[in-house]
């Protein structure tokens, strides 16, 4: 169970010489009696041992059920051992590993300090020389969060007990709420901009280090209506949207409202052709919107770019294409709407 837990993170808050919390409150506030932990685990054990005597379930399920029940033993016996005040055959430790290529930095640590104060040391024995470049960083677990919890603000740690800006980052994943995950960076990261911020939609801050990125990319199937205010002017969507007439309608009149600048850039990831050639037909029945081409569709299998005028000099480009070998580094899908600002007249009717 202890490797399971490490595969998963670890402990994250401070335990005994016996590996168990501290302090470990009910749902009263109250602190529960060892004893009444035992109980609580042997119920659950037995549960366990029910759920395993039907035949039914597959292995994987059978597996996971017995390091359920594993654990649950291994709990049971730190807390014997609490309740009988006897000292536990092993000692607790902190190990970080960091693997680079072929190469493998280790530090580990008898935890026998408060966690954060041996975290903070392990973390700068092996953080503390020279600046950190990290290609792909993810913040959360495997799985996008969409129910997202609410920023937690000043209570969030600092991802990392290092110096203030010394950690450069590629590409950051952030599976949970970005805002949490910014907050955890903004004193370690440089000032290299990121070249691409993935996440899912939900309320973006005001952060610079979502203006700088390179690249936005939002994911999962969303309302049209999230383009009305996208977080950086390189924004993409992977994973189609909803779109009806008055959702675009709408979007789009915002966008004449607005001061977009020239280079603004959102882009759609799909893969059904009929599907984009509906949004398409949509843009085409805007007021003012005309058919033509511009120097990027002119020459290939889809020439047509719908040119609708903007503010400020301007205009917007909407056409689509197949994914070019830059573009499939972000984009899975077999084709990508583009949607572009760029000066009045760039692109020609026909």
């Amino acid at each position: 169970s202890v490797t399971l837990r490490n595969s998963r993170g670890g402990l994250q808050w401070d335990i005994d010489v016996y590996g168990l919390p501290i302090e470990t409150l009910n749902e009263t506030g109250n602190i529960l009696d060892d004893n009444e932990k035992v109980a609580i685990s042997q119920r659950q054990i037995k549960i366990l041992e029910e759920i395993l005597q039907n035949k039914e379930h597959g292995s994987d399920y059978i597996q996971c059920i017995q390091r359920g029940i594993e654990a649950d033993q291994l709990k049971i016996e730190m807390l014997q051992m609490r309740i009988n005040k006897s000292l536990p055959p092993y000692h607790n430790y902190l190990q970080l590993t960091v693997i680079t290529g072929e190469d493998i930095n280790m530090e580990r640590v008898v935890y026998e300090k408060p966690f954060k104060l041996t975290r903070e040391y392990i973390e700068k024995r092996i953080f503390s020389n020279g600046n950190i470049h990290v290609g792909n960083l993810q913040i959360g677990g495997d799985w996008y969060i969409y129910d997202l919890y609410a920023p937690q603000g000043d209570k969030v740690k600092p991802l990392l007990s290092i110096r203030e800006g010394c950690l450069e980052v590629g590409e950051l994943k952030v599976t949970g709420n970005v805002t949490n995950s910014l907050v955890s960076l903004q004193k370690v990261l440089s000032t290299v901009p990121l070249k691409q911020l993935r996440t899912v939609n939900q309320p973006f801050p005001n952060d610079p280090i979502i203006k700088t990125s390179q690249l936005v990319l939002i994911v999962g199937y969303l309302p049209f209506t999230v383009l009305s205010s996208c977080p950086n002017n390189r924004t993409h969507i992977e994973g189609f949207p909803w779109i009806f007439d008055e959702q675009l309608t709408n979007v789009v009149n915002k966008w004449m409202e607005s001061n977009i600048i020239v280079g603004t850039y959102y882009s759609i990831g799909d893969n059904d052709a009929e599907f984009i050639e509906k949004m398409l037909s949509k843009f085409r029945k805007l007021p003012g919107a005309q058919c033509g081409e511009n120097k990027e569709t002119r020459l290939t299998a889809f020439p047509e770019c719908i040119i609708i005028p903007m503010k400020n000099g301007t205009e917007l480009n909407v056409y689509y294409s197949e994914p070019n070998e830059e573009e499939k580094e972000y984009c899975r899908s077999e084709f990508i709407v583009k949607m572009k600002w760029q000066p009045r007249g760039y692109a020609t009717a026909v």
